[in-house]
């Protein structure tokens, strides 16, 4: 079992790889389609018609290619990060991640991934004499 903060680490620790596989994708993504609108613009200016499409549809196959393979390595990547339930393997990951650290338990089995702390109780006071 694992201790409040050490999931609240796992999770931030998910939402960070999260955050940077997104960050990559964007950056390759918007760059790359943007160019390809140039080229588009460019080549209907410059080329005939046959090797312009020719043209436009191998840069275009290209840049879905690209972006289908960032895509997959960050669902992977991502997967991999997110915190799992030692009985089921549910990727506890999101709402299901926030609930586990409100319940201590897995949403989907139930079971315990988050250790109870007892806090000491102080000794109940001696009752206090008849008056």
């Amino acid at each position: 079992m694992l201790t409040r903060e050490e999931f609240a680490r796992r999770l931030e620790e998910h939402r960070r790889v999260e955050s940077r596989e997104s960050r990559l994708l964007a950056l390759v993504a918007v760059p790359f389609g943007l160019a390809q609108l140039v080229m588009i613009r460019w080549a209907d200016a410059n080329l005939p018609r046959g090797p312009r499409l020719a043209l436009e549809g191998g840069v275009f196959l290209a840049y879905m290619a690209l972006v289908g393979i960032l895509i997959v390595q960050m669902v992977k990547r991502t997967r991999a990060a997110a915190p799992r339930c030692p009985r089921c393997r549910a990727r506890l990951e999101g709402a299901e991640g926030r609930a586990v650290l409100v319940t201590g338990r897995c949403i989907s089995c139930g079971a315990d991934i988050i250790e109870q702390v007892q806090e000491p109780r102080e000794p109940a006071a001696p009752p206090a004499p008849p008056a």
